[in-house]
């Protein structure tokens, strides 16, 4: 699991390999920008080659969030956390 939190402006600068070395060097300035206040929840199935085969994404974090764990069982996918005290579950069709 990742756990962590994601600025709307990481996915934008993926394709440009020298903004990316520019803003590792001057990250502490931008820190107020990358940060996104907020919570959300995301889980991805990897297969064991690598390929992304599902995503799930609670981009508000109404539901889950701060996701540590994920164990499908029958169907079902339960979801631990490291910011409460209860198993999320998710009927996943």
């Amino acid at each position: 699991a990742l756990v962590g939190k994601v600025s709307p402006i990481v996915p934008l600068m993926a394709p440009y390999r020298l903004l990316r070395q520019l803003a590792s060097h001057i990250v502490p300035s931008l820190t107020p920008l990358l940060l996104r206040r907020g919570q959300w929840g995301a889980v991805v199935k990897v297969s064991p080659s690598g390929e992304v085969l599902d995503a799930l994404y609670d981009l508000d974090g109404e539901v889950v969030s701060s996701i540590s764990n994920v164990v499908e069982h029958e169907g079902k996918l339960f979801f631990g956390n490291l910011a409460g005290n209860y198993v999320g579950v998710y009927k996943h069709v």
